[in-house]
């Protein structure tokens, strides 16, 4: 190639190193043309956007990990959303099957979400019942995170935590009281107690007290009108029996409940290769 011919195209590039280009969302910008990158540029003010959402994006990730774990989300829940819930089952042929029931549990579950995420839930908790391994913990974890990514404060427990928390309070050394481990449970927006069926049976000498303790949390959170979500693997009778009835009373005032009748969708096995390398 000649000088000539090179200088030609340099003088080329140098026509159209700057050019007028037209965004539908801004208008008019200046484009600049990249030889390495044989482009020209975009607008400016629609790359400012896209950093700064990504910004924003990596933002919000860092602060959902944070309270995600201060949350007590378990880490197996740790990525069960509305999204990955599966309301299917295999049926007898060993194809999934999508369920109706199920479908209509996950829609109800969204619109609690809303109120809760919104501020409208006006106090109402959410009983979910039923049998194990049915996805009444997915669902109660999906509302968690969508609670969390909408800034609300989450604490996740099973019934035996909050027993076992209030008794550490009683040792010498505590640095915490029995109220102050108490206003842990009572204070969060959202408060999701699993296994609530794993209280003590009412008719055992020991049980007044955690029934006790119990009612306190959710009296307090009654009177601050802050929602529950309760799980539990029994009916809806044993666990007003374990509850008690003063709680019990406080509870259905201001309850929804999904009842879970489906059968289970936990893999029995994991599907590990476990022969010798």
């Amino acid at each position: 190639m000649t000088s000539t011919n090179l200088k030609l195209i340099g003088e080329d590039l140098e026509d159209r190193a700057v050019k007028t280009r037209n965004c539908p969302t801004h208008g008019d910008y200046e484009a600049m043309f990249s030889v390495a990158e044989n482009r020209w540029s975009g607008c400016q003010a629609c790359l400012k956007l896209e950093r700064d959402k990504a910004e924003r994006d990596e933002a919000m990730a860092r602060r959902v990990a944070i309270q995600q774990e201060r949350s007590g989300i378990p880490e197996k829940y740790r990525a069960a959303t509305f999204a990955n819930f599966s309301p299917t089952r295999k049926n007898k042929v060993g194809e999934d099957e999508r369920i109706e029931s199920l479908d209509s549990k996950l829609k109800k579950a969204k619109r609690y979400s809303q109120y809760v995420n919104e501020g409208n839930h006006r106090g109402s908790n959410l009983i979910l019942v039923g049998l194990s391994g049915t996805g009444k913990t997915h669902i109660a974890m999906a509302i968690a995170h969508e609670a969390i990514k909408n800034r609300k404060t989450v604490k996740y427990v099973t019934a035996e935590d909050i027993m076992l928390s209030i008794r550490a309070t009683y040792s010498n050394k505590s640095n915490k009281t029995e109220l102050e481990a108490i206003h842990d449970f009572a204070s969060p927006d959202l408060l999701i107690i699993d296994e609530i069926d794993k209280l003590k049976n009412p008719e055992t000498h020991d049980a007044n007290n955690e029934l006790k303790q119990v009612f306190t949390i959710v009296n307090k959170r009654y009177s601050n009108e802050k929602p529950i979500v309760l799980i539990g693997n029994v009916p809806t009778e044993q666990l007003r029996n374990r509850l008690g009835e003063p709680t019990w009373e406080r509870l259905k005032e201001r309850s929804n409940k999904l009842v879970f009748t489906e059968s289970s969708y936990r893999v029995q096995f994991e599907n590990l290769d476990l022969e010798a390398q």
